[in-house]
């Protein structure tokens, strides 16, 4: 049945899509993925008609192809649509999902804005979404396709930050089970909890400072972190191997958030309030740069 309504849209796609589509087809022929796309249909159905109005979901995948194919096939699906259910998809920015389909910044935004204002309760996603996008928390997220470690069950799994959310596994890996992944997210919390900066050897402090000066040209690049501070932001985290947690809230119709640096030679936060989330993200980000910009400068006086 999934492979005949493929074969139906198949017809008002372009050549080289097609091809995609026909590779699509034959893996699914394979009897593990015929029924994942079995269970996807009901999954997103059963989902939809618990949430009502308020369902928004992420599924992931790992090609872009099957993110491209997938969100076709929900917009086209009899049963789906009568639910109401409304998918775009996200890939790399100007990643060419076939020769003649490229999916530009500007198209990536679109659906992001578009599930954020509510014209799409539904997102088809490569891993691309899990850093550097801005996406709204969902109350439903569905992983079509195995994680490959405990980053992307962390990353995945804090996309449905809804109350009572709901999380699919539908493929797992036979030697990195879900089991076996949540256990290794937990035995990386527990470090991270028993972490004390003042066992540290003195190599690993020089080894920290080492990364620091290494990553200030991001903070002292002012014009891209006035443009872009979240960007400059994550960046520089990743280069620092620190430590970031965001504490977003909103309070009489003003939306505020915090964010808190952590790596074993500083500490600094910041707090920001704006019009919006992205305002008040944003603002935040651009404080924070700020302030570690000005204490990288004093500690290397």
């Amino acid at each position: 049945q999934i492979s005949s309504a493929l074969k139906i849209l198949n017809n008002g796609f372009s050549d080289d899509l097609k091809l995609g589509i026909e590779g699509f087809l034959t893996m699914s022929m394979n009897e593990s993925n015929s029924m994942r796309l079995s269970m996807l249909r009901d999954q997103l159905c059963e989902k939809k008609a618990l949430y009502g109005e308020a369902f928004r979901g992420i599924i992931f995948v790992e090609q872009r192809i099957k993110a491209y194919i997938i969100s076709h096939f929900i917009n086209n699906d009899v049963d789906m649509q009568r639910l109401g259910l409304n998918a775009g998809y996200i890939t790399r920015r100007k990643a060419k999902i076939t020769p003649s389909i490229k999916v530009t910044p500007s198209m990536a935004k679109e659906n992001i804005d578009r599930f954020r204002g509510g014209e799409q309760n539904l997102i088809v996603a490569t891993s691309v979404i899990e850093q550097g996008f801005d996406v709204p928390a969902a109350n439903v997220v569905i992983c079509f396709d195995h994680m490959k470690d405990s980053v992307e069950l962390c990353q995945r799994f804090g996309r449905a930050r809804q109350d009572n959310s709901s999380t699919v596994v539908m493929e797992e890996r036979r030697d990195r089970p879900v089991a076996r992944l949540q256990e290794v997210k937990r035995r990386q919390d527990d470090i991270i909890v028993a972490f004390d900066p003042s066992k540290m050897h003195d190599s690993d402090m020089v080894t920290q400072k080492c990364y620091e000066r290494s990553a200030f040209s991001i903070l002292a690049n002012e014009s891209r972190c006035l443009g872009i501070p979240i960007a400059a932001l994550n960046e520089y985290i990743t280069k620092t191997k620190a430590s970031i947690e965001h504490t977003p809230s909103k309070n009489k119709g003003k939306f505020h958030h915090e964010m808190a640096y952590k790596s074993i030679i500083r500490s600094e936060s910041a707090t920001a309030t704006g019009h919006s989330k992205k305002e008040a993200k944003t603002k935040c980000a651009l404080i924070l740069l700020g302030q570690l910009r000005t204490a990288t400068v004093v500690a290397s006086r």
